[in-house]
């Protein structure tokens, strides 16, 4: 049976910026079973509410009707981001599809394990106030916070980069359990870069955000967009000028170097890997782009199909 899911293309903001929509669709077709909750065998959602921090209610799971194939969570409205359903089953969907790109067979071709002695990773969309979100080990879980930012309130588990981040760290915990408690900033800031890069691949599979991006750069990822940019609104909403990170970047090591990072801060350290990685990314999509056209692709579709490739 299918499962159909709305998820955040990016975050509230970047929608606004882009002038896109908000949601978009995921169809979930490899789990063995589904829920209230939502529940499957490998992940639970557990909401608690944020004034009397008592556990919410589940969203309903409705099976496909007899001869369709169909299924999905009872969402009122998808419209309102601030309904509890909404934010239950779009943070699902999310952890979900970043989990199902790590499981294809050009990555790491099979099942993913956790670091821990269970079957389920626990989601917790709405854990307090506080603007912040992070996996932890011990509880099983990845936490969503939400704050108030800018007068308005921000809630982690809408952001499509924050919930592919913390989900590539529980990924990676499974992978490489002894990261997880290192003491050297490198080692954190492995894990940091590659939850980034966990955010920009999901943003690359946006199907919306590709086309509205590369419309308005012409085809190029060189540029800083909401792909290199990771947690636009949650870097604006605690003060900074734009994203919490931006993937394009010309960081080193060097401390003579133009842009100096701080050695001892895992991310800020993070960002000399991944803008490297990013800077290899779109040195190969541009080749690819020119591959493409040289076979009659026309630029717009052949910079969106190299991003599958790249």
């Amino acid at each position: 049976m299918k499962v159909r899911v709305p998820v955040m293309i990016q975050d509230p903001a970047t929608a606004r910026f882009e002038e896109m929509p908000v949601l978009e669709h995921f169809d979930i077709e490899r789990e063995e079973f589904f829920l209230d909750g939502p529940v499957t065998r490998r992940l639970a959602v557990v909401d608690f509410d944020p004034r009397t921090g008592m556990v919410t209610a589940t969203v309903p799971f409705r099976p496909a009707p007899e001869g369709r194939t169909l299924g999905v969570y009872d969402v009122v409205s998808e419209t309102d981001l601030e309904a509890e359903d909404l934010l239950k089953v779009s943070v699902f969907g999310m952890v979900l599809k970043t989990m199902y790109m790590f499981e294809e067979e050009d990555t790491l071709g099979r099942e993913l394990l956790w670091s821990f002695e269970a079957d389920q990773l626990l989601i917790v969309p709405r854990a307090g106030e506080w603007a912040n979100a992070f996996y932890e080990r011990s509880s099983h879980s990845i936490q969503f916070f939400s704050f108030k930012g800018g007068g308005a309130s921000v809630h982690t588990a809408l952001s499509r980069d924050i919930v592919a981040h913390e989900t590539g760290h529980a990924i990676l915990d499974g992978i490489a359990p002894d990261l997880y408690n290192a003491t050297t900033p490198q080692s954190l800031a492995l894990h940091e870069a590659i939850a980034d890069m966990s955010a920009l691949i999901m943003a690359f599979r946006s199907h919306n955000l590709r086309e509205s991006i590369l419309a308005r750069t012409v085809g190029s990822i060189k540029q800083s967009s909401a792909f290199a940019s990771i947690a636009e609104e949650f870097g604006l909403a605690i003060g900074r000028p734009g994203s919490l990170r931006d993937l394009l970047n010309d960081f080193s090591l060097d401390p003579e170097a133009e842009h100096p990072i701080a050695h001892d801060e895992p991310h800020e350290l993070s960002q000399v890997l991944s803008g490297a990685l990013y800077s290899t990314i779109v040195r190969l999509h541009e080749h690819l782009v020119q591959e493409l056209m040289g076979q009659g692709v026309a630029k717009l579709p052949a910079a969106g199909k190299a991003l599958g490739l790249a």
